[in-house]
């Protein structure tokens, strides 16, 4: 459901014009490592923002009684309400290290909806396709929404189970300055110029909070 909110910012990136975020979520990520100490799992929470929420509620008309909130009985309609991913949507969580991608599997597992205090909660797991072994370079976890669309915003401290002697730290960019290169990057477009050939900045991985996990060896 949140994808069809998406839509028009995908459509707006087709002009060489900076994207602001219209939704919020607040995200939560532990890593789960396996019996070999490898970062094996993410398990993720997207808190969303009351707007938002409010928003997708209304559009699948899910408060039947209209008391503004979410009942057991109506939340059941609501499970998975933001699982069900098309094949052009990647998850809006990434990993690195030492610069290049590390491929997650492409479908949320164990996935769970909450309503709590006028918002949406939703719980998945995501699999590394092959487990990592992770030591003083820092697996790098971004939670990000490329047409910035979505602005995600890292909470609680990170949570590492199944190892110990391991450090995880958030990373917040500093968005003003990057918004600041991104339009001066920007004005180097004309109207001429065909944006997919060219390409265009990835906004959300620009401006994206990270994870950096590090472990002793």
């Amino acid at each position: 459901m949140l994808r069809c909110l998406a839509l028009l910012p995908a459509l707006c990136l087709s002009s060489p014009a900076l994207a602001h975020p219209h939704a919020f979520i607040d995200a939560t990520i532990e890593v789960i490592f396996d019996d070999q100490g490898r970062a094996a799992e993410l398990r993720i929470g997207w808190f969303y923002d009351e707007l938002t929420t409010l928003m997708l509620i209304e559009d699948g008309g899910d408060d039947k009684d209209g008391d503004g909130a979410i009942s057991a009985a109506e939340l059941e309609a609501l499970k998975g309400f933001d699982m069900d991913w098309g094949a052009d949507f990647l998850g809006d969580t990434y990993a690195k290290m030492a610069g290049q991608p590390v491929a997650l599997t492409m479908k949320p597992e164990d996935w769970t909806t909450e309503w709590k205090e006028g918002r949406l909660i939703s719980h998945h797991t995501r699999r590394f396709v092959e487990p990592v072994e992770v030591g003083p370079d820092p697996l790098v976890i971004l939670s990000y929404d490329p047409s910035y669309y979505v602005a995600y915003t890292i909470v609680g401290d990170p949570v590492l189970t199944g190892r110990t002697g391991c450090a995880a730290r958030i990373f917040v960019p500093d968005i003003e300055g990057k918004y600041a290169e991104l339009v001066s990057s920007l004005q180097e477009y004309t109207p001429d110029m065909n944006i997919e050939e060219v390409g265009f900045p990835n906004v959300g991985e620009e401006l994206s909070e990270e994870v950096r996990i590090t472990c002793a060896d």
